[in-house]
């Protein structure tokens, strides 16, 4: 096997294919809160019921609520894209075997207004004109369920390339629904928040990478993930109770979550390699130095 074919390279790479492995690191991406980057969009639909003491119920369907939110997300990723000795200008490709991310919602917004402007005049003793149906969502989890590979593509950008990929993924989130009658304390479930999970597979994420001689970037985005809780299996009904008057009851009864995403992780471990840096036959700068080693080995093997 001659030096010059490469193939003494090909042979050398699968004799010590453990050493290649150890040569790529799987890095820990640290997700920034720097900027309000994950946006909800919520719809949903409503029943209100009025119960008299004395009658038989009076049920409304409010359909199409919406309400618009965004938030500031936290967490980790981790990814192999070959480095420390394996990037090789993009070539390894990016492998993501975890990603967890959590976003804080500090502002809440009116899924219905007018809540109980279609129903009969109540006499009730609290004005009920005006009253809201608020959703608020507390926490709103993203979960990697299983790896994601892609190649990456040079994107036109300096050190940028773009990915795409599908995998499993879990979105958890708990919720709180309050009606906020004017002029009355908040009125909401007895054990808010109220918790969902809801699986995604496969998911449809897509991203980039980027880096310099001491920072790399990972970028996740996860367009347009629609994500719809059974409202039945989480979420309790709201009750009013207008004493003499009977009672009001609250239920959400449909509840869609479309999730528009880019989540921004910084690793300072590695840096990229400068353009045109030796590599080892490929196979990484660690495997390229143990080259003497391996011709003495095979001189004493021929003597």
């Amino acid at each position: 096997m001659s030096l010059r074919s490469g193939g003494w390279c090909a042979a050398f790479g699968l004799s010590l294919f453990g050493a290649v492995s150890a040569s790529a690191a799987n890095l820990t991406y640290a997700i920034q809160p720097s900027n309000p980057v994950v946006q909800v969009a919520i719809d949903g639909d409503a029943s209100v019921t009025y119960s008299p003491l004395l009658g038989p119920p009076t049920t409304v369907s409010l359909l199409n609520g919406t309400a618009n939110m965004s938030g500031r997300p936290r967490g980790s990723a981790v990814a192999d894209v070959g480095l420390p000795g394996q990037f090789m200008g993009g070539a390894h490709g990016i492998l993501i075997s975890s990603f967890q991310a959590n976003t804080d919602f500090t502002d809440a917004a009116f899924l219905f207004t007018d809540l109980f402007g279609q129903l009969p005049p109540i006499p009730s003793p609290v004005p009920l004109g005006g009253a809201g149906l608020l959703v608020d969502i507390a926490d709103l989890e993203l979960v990697l369920d299983g790896p994601l590979s892609s190649p990456l593509h040079p994107n036109g950008q300096p050190n940028g390339f773009s990915w795409a990929g599908e995998a499993p993924l879990t979105v958890n989130g708990s919720l709180n629904l309050l009606v906020i009658i004017p002029g009355q304390d908040p009125i909401g479930p007895a054990e808010p928040p109220a918790t969902f999970s809801v699986s995604v597979s496969p998911a449809a994420l897509l991203g980039g990478f980027t880096g310099d001689a001491t920072t790399t970037t990972l970028e996740v985005g996860a367009d347009a993930l629609e994500v719809n809780p059974d409202t039945t299996a989480f979420q309790a009904p709201i009750e009013i109770n207008l004493g003499a008057l009977g009672g009001l009851s609250v239920k959400l009864t449909r509840l869609n979550l479309r999730i528009n995403a880019a989540y921004i992780g910084i690793n300072k471990k590695f840096g990229l390699p400068p353009p045109g840096a030796p590599m080892g036959c490929g196979i990484g700068p660690e495997l390229a130095l143990l080259v003497p080693a391996l011709a003495v080995l095979r001189r004493r093997k021929r003597a």
